[in-house]
């Protein structure tokens, strides 16, 4: 991991960011190879952030683009970012135009290309079953 790391979750269900920080300690701990240090875990933790909201609900990239801005200025620049989407990849061109809408630049070519390799990744399981189903 990055010295500086920072985690925003957005997903449909409420709950406060003390409850997010609390699930991902908690997922952390249960599902890593080896025990986490606990000063480790907690600067990883501290300031996860959580927003609330449906994937077509344009108030949910406003403030993302918000929450992702703050973190930007307290680090003093812009800090890279990565858009993990638990979603189906007909969904990836909708995502991909609210977040270059919300003004999170690379939004749209980011989201193709993850949605292509998703694609790619699932294409090539079809092939796999059905090769072994023919044999």
């Amino acid at each position: 991991m990055p010295e500086r790391f920072e985690l925003v979750g957005v997903a449909r269900s409420e709950q406060a960011h003390e409850d997010f920080r609390t699930a991902v300690r908690e997922s952390v701990e249960r599902f890593s190879r080896r025990k986490p240090d606990a000063d480790v875990l907690e600067g990883l933790t501290k300031d996860v952030r959580y927003i609330p909201g449906s994937f077509d609900d344009s108030e949910v990239y406003v403030e993302l683009e918000r929450t992702l801005s703050e973190l930007d200025e307290r680090a003093g620049h812009a800090l890279n970012r990565v858009f993990y989407l638990s979603t189906a990849p007909n969904f990836f061109p909708l995502i991909g135009g609210k977040l270059a809408a919300a003004g999170l630049q690379g939004g749209v070519s980011a989201i193709d290309r993850a949605a292509s390799a998703k694609c790619r990744s699932a294409m090539a399981a079809r092939s796999r079953q059905a090769a072994g189903s023919a044999g």
